[in-house]
């Protein structure tokens, strides 16, 4: 609370003092505050997240390794990593005893109350405190929290206080044990202040709109779905930045020697992902777009680099959509599109095992991509809450695996968005949507994949959709090995 006090007398006359991405999320959504200027701020926040980090390891450094005898850790009695993010209570001997779902639930209704309590003091039909004392009832709000909401997991209260220490831990020494310990708990503060951002505005009065720029059918507005799209030809850009896991694959097998047995080497895989998109409507009928996407993995540790190396792949596609059928509740386009790609491995295992056999293979492989192939998008409004959409594409060309015969690929999707506007009055949408492909355009994939995805998003404003991805996907990677990933992406679309 006097943390949140200072920062606040420091940069309230310059910036507003936001400190936590909630809050810019919600002054936007809420008060008026510039959408251009949400990912400035809550990059500055983060950062400002990396720089206090950073100042608090200088400055304890040598009594943290008078403590845990430089060996940093997660968890045990000298885990010490919980000094810069929120970890869920434990019991004396080190049982977890909150579960991850209690825990966001936690951060749901502790962001909603700080928010709401934010909105109430800045009201000036209320009688709000002056200029000086804003600052201090602001912290004093943090420090009750703290004080009512602060057992369970901590009360991060704020993705970036964090996620960013968090990120500053995982490079100082204790490693990406913080993010995989206590169940992959790191989510938690991440996913539900953003959440509880949305609790907080339903006592907001949600505009009615009446130039509407998202995709209407009937009566019902469609949420954005990256699964399957809709068929509507609509000029937007959008960009989404995520991470995602593969946890606990297996670097060697379980050796059983007489009556000993040796367990298995296990490691983890990270994911990196990144979208951007523009597409224009060039009449209501006909549109393009252009995407770049890039992807990038690397183990968590030297077992897992070696298994499974590095790879880095980049697509640049571009598409044309044509609508040939609209109705009051069902609309279809055909599509058509082309992907230019280019996939680097590095792949250590394969080099050494190359050696060993005689046969050297190249240490980095790069292979260029290409695909083009048309596709179908439906669309059916169920009513003004429901909504369904469903793809449909079949590509050809030549993918990162050269060994196939065939290189043919296909997809298909379908999903359901949910208009919680319509229904409850709550400018909230949720989408539901699954997949399955015979192969990635990009590369990293070389059998069927089927992935599922449920995004929150925020659907208070016409012309701009922010959404929270959470997603799962069972795939086999090039090099053989089969893995569950799980990922978490934040994606913004602004319609004009």
């Amino acid at each position: 609370g006097t943390g949140r006090h200072r920062g606040h007398l420091c940069r309230r006359g310059v910036s507003g003092a936001h400190l936590n991405p909630a809050v810019t999320l919600a002054m936007a959504a809420l008060r008026g505050f510039s959408w251009r200027k949400v990912l400035p701020f809550m990059a500055a926040q983060l950062a400002g997240a990396l720089v206090a980090s950073t100042v608090v390891f200088a400055t304890y450094s040598q009594a943290l390794d008078h403590y845990d005898g430089a060996v940093r850790s997660v968890t045990g009695e000298t885990a010490t990593a919980g000094i810069w993010s929120t970890t869920p209570r434990t019991d004396k001997d080190g049982n977890v005893i909150v579960s991850n779902s209690a825990a966001l639930l936690d951060q749901i209704i502790g962001t909603g109350m700080l928010l709401l309590c934010i909105f109430a003091i800045s009201d000036g039909q209320n009688t709000p405190p002056t200029a000086g004392m804003g600052p201090v009832v602001v912290g004093a709000v943090v420090f009750l929290i703290g004080m009512t909401f602060g057992y369970n997991c901590g009360y991060a209260i704020n993705p970036a206080r964090d996620l960013g220490p968090r990120l500053f831990t995982a490079v100082a020494g204790w490693g990406m044990g913080v993010f995989s310990a206590f169940d992959s708990f790191f989510w938690v503060p991440i996913v539900g202040p953003l959440v509880g951002t949305a609790r907080a505005q339903t006592s907001e009065t949600v505009p009615v709109v009446k130039d509407l720029k998202r995709p209407v059918l009937g009566s019902h507005r469609f949420i954005p779905n990256p699964i399957a799209e809709d068929p509507f030809p609509r000029t937007f850009v959008r960009n989404s930045l995520g991470i995602g896991t593969a946890l606990d694959l297996p670097i060697t097998p379980e050796i059983v020697i007489g009556t000993d047995t040796i367990d298995a080497i296990t490691g983890n895989l990270i994911f990196a992902l990144l979208d951007f998109q523009y597409s224009q409507r060039i009449k209501e009928w006909m549109g393009f777009w252009a995407t770049v996407k890039v992807r990038g993995r690397l183990g968590d540790d030297a077992g897992a680099l070696i298994a499974e190396g590095v790879t880095l792949s980049t697509a640049f596609d571009i598409g044309w959509m044509f609508k040939f059928l609209e109705t009051d509740r069902i609309a279809m386009s055909a599509t058509a599109q082309v992907t230019k790609g280019s996939f680097t491995g590095m792949n250590l295992f394969s080099f050494i095992q190359g050696v060993i056999d005689s046969q050297p293979v190249p240490l980095v492989r790069k292979v260029p991509t290409l695909w083009v192939g048309p596709g179908l998008r439906f669309a059916w409004a169920a009513n003004t809450w429901l909504g369904v959409t469903a793809n449909g594409r079949l590509m050809y060309g030549e993918g990162a695996d050269r060994t196939k015969v065939s290189q043919a690929f296909w997809g298909l999707s379908a999903g359901a968005s949910v208009d919680f506007t319509s229904l409850i009055h709550v400018p909230v949408g949720l989408v539901l949507a699954a997949q399955i492909t015979s192969d990635d355009p990009n590369g990293e994939s070389s059998n069927n994949s089927k992935g599922v995805l449920v995004r929150i998003a925020y659907t208070g404003r016409d012309d701009f959709v922010i959404a929270l991805d959470i997603s799962s996907l069972h795939t086999t990677l090039l090099s053989g090995t089969t893995v569950d990933v799980g990922a978490t992406k934040i994606s913004m679309r602004y319609y004009f």
